[in-house]
């Protein structure tokens, strides 16, 4: 197996695979411990992945606090819910990826895979139409290596989606927008705020809260002059108290900007490739389930893979069919509620519907499960339905 990427899909893909006896081999064109852009929130379902991999949490993760309740505010309208369980356990991280991706190709290693940093994929090895290894470039010069199957965990500007021509479907306009930055001195729980088509994500990590503004994907080139601007204004326009507190911070770095959110699905499988993760699949970071599907997927593909052997390419690529048609059936429900939330709108029935389950504690807690992706779409309209809430679709 070779994997290109070794971020979390690619890591935990190798983690997975290594332990059941396959030689694998990860490149990834970063350094080593690098940081990279991201909401950095892990929901429950990727928790319980981690724990899977035997990831130690407990009190933290990689000096990130255990997240339990989810708090949401809007034009008048205040809810906090549990987070819901799943597995072992309720709780959230948001690690920095600098600790956390490391941490995962550190476990890879453990398990015998190779990883190579600041190796960059250039292209694909192939005969006749089946792809079979891969050649990449290090500091020692151009490098050929071959596989029985060629994994594409390598983001949304995947070199191996490219080389391979992966067709795209689904595919979405962008919607927002988002710049982030770092904040030292708060200590508000994990929250969201909405008005004014704009949110907010208060997200506590290492050492700091990150606090993401999202924005309407019109306004990208006004607000790519002045990014500072932007973001105050966002904040300002959700909630003068966060504002206020978020001004009254230290701001640890720089805002980071997130301009391309793509929305779109590629496909995942074909002779002798697989792709992971952003690879294959991308949605707007708004619901931050980047990280949790990346996760999800990784363990996917390795359950199908374990049932073939690796050395069978009519089997494999079966495999590989079977993990993408899952992949969709498991995340495209995700996929078009982060599209409606994504558009920035607080129409009227989505409103009443939050105004209605606000004073409710369990309903609270329903809807912090939505969040989650722990309930479906269809599941919380179904059980908001049995308490007499018309929600909004």
């Amino acid at each position: 197996m070779v994997i290109v990427g070794a971020r979390c899909a690619g890591a935990s893909l190798a983690i997975h695979l290594a332990r059941a006896g396959l030689s694998v081999v990860v490149i990834d064109r970063a350094k080593r411990g690098s940081d990279k852009l991201s909401t950095l929130y892990i929901h429950q379902p990727g928790v319980q992945q981690l724990r899977d991999l035997g990831v130690p949490m407990g009190a933290t993760l990689a000096g990130a606090p255990a997240l339990d309740t989810l708090r949401f505010h809007t034009e008048g309208v205040d809810l906090q819910g549990r987070g819901p369980l799943f597995g072992d356990g309720n709780v959230a991280y948001a690690p920095r990826r600098s600790e956390l991706d490391e941490l995962l190709c550190s476990r890879a290693e453990a398990a015998g895979a190779t990883v190579i940093h600041e190796a960059r994929a250039t292209g694909l090895l192939a005969d006749e139409d089946r792809i079979t290894g891969v050649c990449f470039r290090t500091s020692e010069g151009d490098q050929l290596l071959g596989a029985h199957l060629v994994v594409g965990a390598d983001g949304l500007r995947s070199t191996v989606a490219e080389k391979v021509q992966a067709r795209t479907y689904l595919e979405r306009p962008k919607a927002s927008i988002c710049y982030y930055g770092f904040f030292e001195g708060l200590d508000d729980p994990f929250s969201q705020f909405q008005g004014g088509r704009r949110w907010v994500g208060v997200i506590p990590t290492a050492g700091a809260h990150l606090i993401a503004a999202y924005l309407p994907q019109g306004e990208f080139t006004t607000a790519k002059a002045n990014p500072q601007t932007a973001f105050r204004q966002t904040l300002a326009e959700v909630d003068a108290r966060l504002y206020a507190k978020v001004m009254d911070a230290t701001q640890a770095e720089r805002l980071i900007g997130m301009g391309d959110q793509r929305n779109y699905y590629r496909a995942a499988s074909g002779p002798g490739w697989a792709l992971i993760g952003d690879a294959g699949h991308h949605k707007d970071s708004l619901t931050a389930q980047g990280i949790t599907d990346a996760l999800v997927q990784s363990a996917m593909l390795a359950g199908e893979l374990a049932q073939v052997p690796i050395g069978d390419p009519g089997r494999v690529d079966q495999a590989t069919r079977d993990f993408e048609r899952k992949r969709d059936e498991e995340s495209l429900a995700r996929y078009y509620s982060t599209l409606a939330i994504a558009r920035l709108q607080l129409d009227p029935a989505r409103k009443a519907m939050l105004e209605a389950i606000a004073p409710s504690p369990q309903l609270c807690d329903l809807y912090a499960s939505a969040v989650a992706g722990v309930t479906t779409p269809a599941e919380f309209h179904a059980r908001l339905a049995e308490h007499g809430v018309n929600a909004d679709r």
